[in-house]
């Protein structure tokens, strides 16, 4: 959600109220409607994301949507999407399959969504949520979910006209209408929100560079040897690549014309996207007393310093880490739905994991792939086939999971991800077995069998024996097994993994027949 900076109103009295009409004389609803002589609780989520929808279907879960009067506010004029999935709609042919819920879920479960919403603050002595209109929205449980806003650069010229930012589904619209055949395209960051863009406008036509200031793309995620060879995948789709280039300005009149760099050197551009990193926005809660360093300070429960005011996803800073990827956030969201309802429960911080999901391209990275192998302490591991494009490197600290990068074949990535995250504290994840070591540097040896228990969708907590159940009980394609179980359903970085099961269950049903 966007937040608009506006002086923020005085405090307005919240005592008084019209006695023939429960409401404050800013309009806003004293109580909610009375179910079976007791009044619902007042549940009012700021932002309209990813995070909302997994916060309130969590407390559903708890307490059904019939204990809560729900109001999710939204400074978008869409209603809720998955924003993992923009890069569909950047695309000749954009595949409009990001809303997160349909229509119908709002009503069945009587959530007042309201669109093109803009929040100034939470009046957190009063207890109501305080609108730019001026309106007055009281609330018994508030839940920030703000998330975050594009890192503009400090470059001349950001205002021009075909200067677009990439992290909305407006954003996404306006490249699809601006980009056209042969265009001059150029794509400032070299992460993962950028090769997204960059592999959408190429798709269209459009001659792409990417611009970067490091020395290699994804340099936060990725080691050197990865990096190498996603580079050399990005180049086979026709796109351009410039590092450790400096973008000091965009240069043009009426329309863009080309970006210059801090040595002088310019590239032509009709078109220049913008994807350097995001912040999280937490001018809101500023604005409302909250406690902030670099996001919203939470607790293991995910409460705020205010009282009954929770904050989740990327807006929110647990233990000293912001979170800017879609499992961390769900996990946070089943956490403060827990708390909200009045079940007890804690967050611990969750193992960093990325998947980049580009027109053929699948990699995979988690912990601390990139550590320093000149430190006696750190040993790799590593298989490489360029030909196929296919790279797998373990970093291990004394014989601990450090880190993991995979590409091509990600079916150990859920593995690698809990491992990542299983060892004592301190002391990096946990001991891998020589079988495991063996199947990484291996690289095409046999996919070691998943157990029932093992988590393969950590969006929504989904084990491979729930989705062998869900695929013996009639589930024929990833489809069917997002609809029962959720699996894929989060930030899709699971898909390849539940196909690789139903192709499994496949190959042994049609054995079985022919026996």
């Amino acid at each position: 959600m966007a937040v608009r900076v506006e002086a923020l109103v005085a405090a307005v009295p919240s005592g008084a109220t019209d006695d023939a009409t429960g409401r404050t004389p800013r309009g806003g609803p004293r109580s909610g409607p009375a179910r079976g002589g007791r009044r619902r609780e007042r549940l009012v989520v700021v932002g309209g994301g990813m995070a909302s929808i997994a916060v309130v279907e969590a407390a559903f879960a708890h307490r059904g949507s019939s204990h809560w009067e729900t109001t999710i506010l939204s400074g978008e004029a869409d209603a809720p999407y998955d924003r993992v999935r923009i890069s569909h709609l950047v695309s000749p042919e954009p595949r409009d399959d990001v809303a997160l819920r349909p229509p119908e879920w709002y009503a069945a479960h009587d959530v007042d969504l309201r669109l093109s919403t803009w929040v100034e603050a939470l009046d957190t002595v009063a207890q109501e949520v305080v609108l730019t209109s001026g309106e007055r929205l009281p609330y018994d449980r508030a839940v920030i979910c703000t998330g975050s806003q594009p890192s503009t650069p400090p470059i001349l010229g950001m205002d021009l006209p075909g200067v677009v930012p990439f992290r909305t589904r407006a954003d996404a619209a306006t490249l699809n209408r601006m980009v056209r055949r042969g265009a001059l395209a150029t794509v400032i960051g070299g992460g993962l929100l950028g090769l997204e863009a960059a592999a959408g406008l190429a798709e269209h036509g459009a001659s792409v560079t990417i611009v970067h200031r490091g020395d290699r793309l994804m340099e936060r995620q990725l080691d050197r040897g990865a990096a190498r060879l996603l580079e050399r995948r990005i180049r086979e789709l026709g796109i351009q690549l410039l590092f450790e280039q400096e973008t000091e300005r965009i240069v043009g009149g009426a329309a863009v014309t080309g970006v210059r760099f801090a040595d002088g050197d310019e590239l032509a551009s009709d078109l220049v996207v913008v994807a350097t990193g995001i912040r999280p926005e937490i001018r809101v809660a500023k604005r409302s007393g909250i406690a902030c360093d670099h996001a919203i300070l939470v607790d293991d429960e995910l409460r705020t310093s205010a009282p009954n005011v929770w904050a989740v996803g990327e807006c929110a800073q647990h233990r000293g880490v912001v979170y800017g990827l879609w499992p961390p956030i769900a996990a946070q969201a089943r956490t403060a739905g827990a708390t909200i309802a009045g079940v007890p429960s804690g967050y611990q911080g969750s193992p960093l994991a990325t998947t980049l999901k580009v027109v053929g391209i699948e990699l995979f990275a988690c912990g601390t792939p990139w550590s320093n192998t000149d430190d006696d302490d750190v040993d790799e591991v590593i298989s490489v086939d360029t030909r196929r494009g296919n790279y797998r490197r373990l970093a291990l600290r004394r014989g601990r999971l450090d880190g993991a990068v995979l590409m091509g074949d990600l079916s150990l990535a859920a593995e690698l991800t809990e491992l990542t995250a299983g060892g004592p504290a301190g002391v990096g994840g946990a001991t891998v077995d020589d079988e495991l070591l063996d199947a990484v540097a291996g690289g095409d040896a046999a996919p070691r069998p998943v157990p029932d228990a093992q988590l393969v969708c950590s969006c929504n907590q989904v084990s491979a024996g729930e989705i062998r159940g869900a695929v013996a009980g009639g589930c024929a394609s990833l489809a069917d097994v997002r609809e029962a179980t959720g699996a894929s359903g989060g930030c899709g970085g699971c898909a390849t993994r539940v196909e690789a099961l139903l192709a499994v269950h496949h190959t042994t049903s049609v054995g079985a027949a022919a026996d």
